[in-house]
């Protein structure tokens, strides 16, 4: 994408390791009030924007074609709803990893008192 190669030539960040760079692009893309910059692009909404938006009307779908109800396994004959269930399920795994990865990064951090409480 060249939109996240020009951020992350932005952010001098194309001689560090990949795995870096992936997770500094996802944080990135998280809300400024989680320390993000609120990058959004269509492209990576889609998917999450048609999932929720299915999962948001799951009960009225249900209501009116119960055809659209889930076995008892949790799984869908739909492949819809089955891509919806897997990419809201992805997010959120995505959301547990980078606050996990971020809390591990903050709990090895230094701090070192400021010049002015000195």
């Amino acid at each position: 994408c060249t939109f996240r190669k020009s951020f992350e030539s932005i952010a001098r960040a194309d001689a560090s390791p990949q795995a870096l760079r992936d997770l500094a692009w996802l944080q990135a893309q998280l809300p400024t009030e989680m320390g993000g910059c609120n990058i959004d692009t269509a492209f990576s909404r889609a998917d999450s924007d048609f999932s929720m938006s299915l999962l948001k009307n799951w009960r009225t779908l249900v209501a009116h074609n119960p055809d659209f109800a889930l076995d008892e396994g949790g799984a869908s004959k739909y492949p819809a709803i089955a891509a919806a269930i897997a990419t809201y399920e992805s997010a959120l795994s995505d959301s547990k990893e980078v606050c996990e990865k971020r809390t591990a990064r903050d709990k090895n951090r230094s701090t070192t008192p400021s010049a002015a409480a000195t």
